[in-house]
């Protein structure tokens, strides 16, 4: 049989050529055995995060902590709280780096902006350089990056839901946790509503720049 380009093996079937995926485009997904990239190709950027960061903390799972097994849970609850697939794959990734499960290069594989990739480094409480948590905070908020900032409001809710359910702490003890976090919160907070009004600032004076100069 001649004439679509095929040849046949011994019973008549044809022999297709060898099929070859180029993953250089996305290195992350070297991590994994060539079936397991076959599955990950096609799927969105956030699905892709979401199975590598399962992945990755389940490596050892039976040997880790329950704090350790809570991280996933964690990062997972922090991530449904967000808006875009930018901020969701930020929120799964934001103790990433410091828990040594991904590093930033492996992050650009996710087709993060650099304002997302900034937020991961923002949001990596490095003991050395921020000695207080105080110290972290401040940072952050000095950041002005949105993301990170409602990354981090949404993992500190998170965390004082925990604590609340934390049946090791007595009730005072609670409340003594939640009022020191809380004043972290309120910072926050503010710090988001300072940077969306003055980003809607933005925006009216370019709508009314633009309005003007069509009169």
């Amino acid at each position: 049989m001649k004439g679509n380009g095929f040849s046949y093996d011994k019973i008549g079937l044809p022999v297709l050529p060898k099929q070859t995926v180029d993953y250089s485009m996305i290195p992350v997904l070297n991590r994994y055995a060539p079936f397991v990239r076959l599955q990950l190709l096609p799927m969105t950027p956030l699905e892709r995060a979401e199975f590598v960061l399962i992945d990755a903390y389940n490596k050892g799972y039976d040997e880790k902590s329950a704090e350790d097994k809570q991280k996933i849970n964690h990062a997972i609850r922090v991530s449904e709280c967000l808006g875009t697939d930018e901020e969701k794959i930020v929120a799964l990734f934001h103790e990433g780096p410091e828990e040594g499960i991904i590093d930033l290069e492996e992050l650009r594989d996710f087709g993060l902006s650099i304002e997302g990739l900034n937020a991961i480094e923002a949001l990596t409480s490095d003991e050395k350089r921020y000695p207080k948590y105080s110290d972290f905070i401040n940072a952050l908020i000095e950041s002005k990056n949105l993301i990170a900032l409602k990354v981090k409001k949404a993992s500190l809710l998170d965390k004082n839901a925990q604590i609340l359910q934390n049946s090791n702490l007595e009730e005072e003890e609670k409340v003594e946790i939640i009022k020191k976090r809380e004043i972290y919160l309120r910072k926050i907070d503010l710090a988001i509503k300072k940077i969306q009004l003055e980003n809607l600032n933005e925006q009216i004076a370019l709508q009314e720049a633009e309005f003007n100069h069509s009169l």
